[in-house]
């Protein structure tokens, strides 16, 4: 909770390809979250609930195949799609969405 606000540029995950660890909980994100989020494929933990997080989570999560705890709950406009073949819930053992 550091009162962050603002959106999740795309740019911002393509200079970031070794990053292990984003937690961004209880702040005031908004928007979508980019499918640039495929890019950091050493990240393991991404914890952004309680925003104002929109939109579909990305697919792009299930090609993280380091990614261990998966927590957006508590993003009121956030909305699941179906993941192809169920890939992101196979391959990702703790997530949390309860949008």
């Amino acid at each position: 909770n550091n009162l962050l606000t603002g959106t999740l540029p795309s740019s911002f995950f393509q200079s970031l390809s070794s990053l292990r660890t984003l937690q961004f909980n209880s702040n005031l994100i908004r928007g979508t979250i980019p499918t640039e989020v495929g890019l950091l494929r050493q990240l393991q933990l991404f914890e952004g609930e309680n925003n104002q997080l929109s939109g579909t989570i990305p697919t792009e999560f299930g090609q993280l195949s380091k990614l261990q705890i998966l927590q957006l709950n508590h993003n009121t406009q956030l909305r699941v799609e179906k993941f192809p073949n169920q890939y992101l819930c196979s391959t990702i053992p703790y997530i949390i969405i309860d949008c």
